[in-house]
């Protein structure tokens, strides 16, 4: 049987294509490498998602504070404009 990447005898020096090549391509031959490779595809999706949503999401905050600023000007001038005496 041929030499690829998996220990026949204890002596044996592993070559290239048997060394970290072959390991490789066996962890992607396996279930184990199909599974990593499924999870760096849905992290891929993930992380393109959470940045083609980052601008909307950015503009909507913007919007939301600066609403809430005017919201809280507003109050104070009535506030100011108001006649209280504490005593």
């Amino acid at each position: 049987m041929g030499y690829c990447g998996s220990v026949e005898s204890g002596n044996q020096s592993k070559g290239v294509k048997g060394g970290m090549m072959g390991s490789m391509r066996k962890r992607l031959a396996s279930r184990s490498g199909q599974s990593m490779i499924e999870y760096l595809v849905i992290a891929a999706v993930v992380i393109a998602a959470i940045i083609a949503i980052q601008g909307t999401v950015r503009s909507r905050m913007d919007t939301l504070m600066t609403e809430s600023s005017d919201a809280v000007g507003r109050g104070a001038n009535k506030l100011g404009t108001m006649n209280i005496n504490p005593f």
